[in-house]
């Protein structure tokens, strides 16, 4: 459901280089946006035609303003409360059916439905008529989503050695249509595919896996910023939301540039030294999906096997739980992440691959219950299609003026060029964690991770990318006595420290505390 806040005005004025657009104060509501009023230098004009952009909170005038002109443009904002906008629903269905002469054997059907309703039709003259000032088409209106599948698994007995270490074979196909604007754009359809058979020896499992994600598969509802999109998500279209996956920065670049221009005029450019030019910048994995608005266990565009080890160790009399995965996907279809965040115009006809490998261990010592894991992540595109480059400053979405004077006086002489789809990014992680019943009823536990990010995303062929973070976890559960309710206290500081730019350090805590009620 999205609702509204209370109704507001923002007022700009033109500079002396006129007004071609501008961002609204608050994440307006689509279909809300009107020009409250509108006055040129000559007195009041009749209002400009205008478009509003709601992946990036902006208005955006085809004409621009002339200077000096002064204008009003009401909208409601995006809120919790008040103004009720679009209703959205979500149905699903499952079946599943076992075979009495077939033990281990089942068949099951999956029907997903998410859709919200249309605008209400308003007909009150010279109002934020909702009715009139409907979706505009190529934004987000009203999402509609359809998933249906089917899955089954299957032993194979005419193999087993055992019933117990008989194999399994599983596996999923589904099918999608969705559309993020029903009103205007039309629904594209996808399927997706699982396979793969589960192994168990003794008490060993392996599970062999194969997957293939159409490039137009959603189970959900497209990403929606509840307030201006980052700059580099201002012109984001994909289907969901990817993960994050640490920050890049544009120093090792900027210093290249300025080395570049001062060859011939020492010091005139110093963009290295500018904050509002030399900046970090998210990075994220298309290859794994998360986010409230994103249901699916698989991201789209996605193909590749994956294998899974569970099996007990005994290590100098000590019992161990041991796990390992590995993964290696690659894109069905190449989809630069950069073209989908920052505009067509870097397409890339290279397809990205990410490689996993992820380690763990549960085991006891005495009455305290410890877990170590490890994690190994490259995320790879080798596109070295290069660009000519000139310093960008996110706050006016657009080249440096003092840089582009630079890089034009130059006269040929700065031939710098980065590389916006060029990925070659290592994640790793190193965790351990435990957990002391210091009584029938109070569980104390406490988590520490180390979290590195190295490589190089975007802009050169060499590093542009150190980080890293810590996060540490302290918590106690208190069961409450003949009950299976809880009461939990936590507490977490998160630390994240960039090895090029230690001004965007930060240290964060957070105190939890949380009621479990079960009747």
């Amino acid at each position: 459901m999205q609702t509204g806040s209370t109704p507001t005005t923002d007022t700009f004025t033109a500079g002396a280089s006129g007004l071609g657009s501008v961002y609204l104060s608050k994440k307006a509501v689509a279909g809300t946006v009107a020009i409250a009023s509108y006055a040129t230098p000559a007195g009041a004009a009749p209002p400009p035609a205008f478009s509003y952009l709601d992946g990036s909170n902006e208005v955006v005038f085809p004409v621009p303003l002339p200077p000096g002109a002064r204008i009003a443009i009401s909208y409601i904002g995006l809120g919790y409360s008040n103004n009720q906008i679009a209703q959205r629903y979500q149905t699903g269905v499952r079946i599943n059916q076992q075979f009495a002469g077939l033990p281990g054997a089942e068949v099951g059907l999956t029907f997903h439905r998410l859709w919200d309703e249309n605008l209400p039709q308003g007909t009150t003259p010279g109002a934020v008529d909702l009715g009139v000032n409907a979706y505009p088409a190529g934004v987000f209106g009203a999402v509609s989503d359809t998933v249906f599948g089917l899955d089954f698994q299957a032993p194979l007995a005419f193999v087993r050695a055992t019933a117990a270490n008989t194999p399994l074979l599983f596996g999923e196909v589904s099918g999608s249509r969705w559309t993020p604007a029903q009103q205007f754009v039309a629904e594209t359809g996808a399927y997706a595919g699982v396979a793969g058979l589960k192994l168990t020896f003794a008490r060993t499992q392996m599970t062999l896996q194969y997957q293939s994600v159409g490039t137009n598969y959603l189970d959900g509802a497209p990403v929606r910023f509840f307030g201006n999109a980052p700059p580099t998500w201002a012109n984001y279209q994909g289907d969901f939301y990817p993960q994050f996956f640490g920050f890049a920065n544009t120093l090792g670049i900027n210093q290249t540039f300025d080395a570049s221009i001062n060859a011939g005029a020492p010091g005139r450019s110093a963009t290295a030294a500018n904050p509002a030019l030399t900046f970090i910048y998210p990075v994220f994995n298309p290859f794994v999906a998360s986010g409230p608005d994103f249901y699916s266990a698989f991201a789209p565009n996605t193909q590749g096997p994956s294998f899974t080890l569970l099996a007990p160790l005994r290590i100098a009399g000590l019992a161990i739980d041991g796990r390992l995965f590995a993964q290696h996907l690659s894109e069905l279809q190449a989809n630069a992440n950069s073209t989908s965040t920052f505009g067509p115009q870097f397409p890339s006809a290279v397809r990205a691959t990410f490689d996993k490998l992820d380690a763990g261990a549960t085991f006891a010592i005495g009455k305290v219950a410890v877990n170590l894991a490890g994690t190994l992540e490259h995320l790879k595109r080798n596109d070295t299609s290069g660009y000519t480059y000139i310093p960008y400053n996110p706050a006016t979405a657009s080249a440096d003026p003092g840089a582009l004077a630079n890089f034009q006086a130059a006269a040929g002489s700065s031939s710098v060029v980065y590389y916006p789809n060029y990925v070659n990014l290592y994640h790793t992680m190193l965790a351990a964690g435990a957990s002391l019943p210091v009584s029938r009823d109070v569980v104390l536990n406490t988590r520490y991770s180390d979290q590195r990010y190295f490589g190089s995303y975007g802009t050169t062929l060499q590093q542009n990318i150190g980080g890293t973070k810590d996060q540490v976890d302290l918590g106690l559960t208190y069961t409450v006595p003949k009950t299976s309710s809880s009461v939990g206290l936590t507490f977490r500081n998160s630390t994240y420290k960039d090895a090029a730019l230690s001004s965007y350090n930060l240290s964060a805590s957070r105190e939890d505390v949380n009621f479990t009620i079960r009747f």
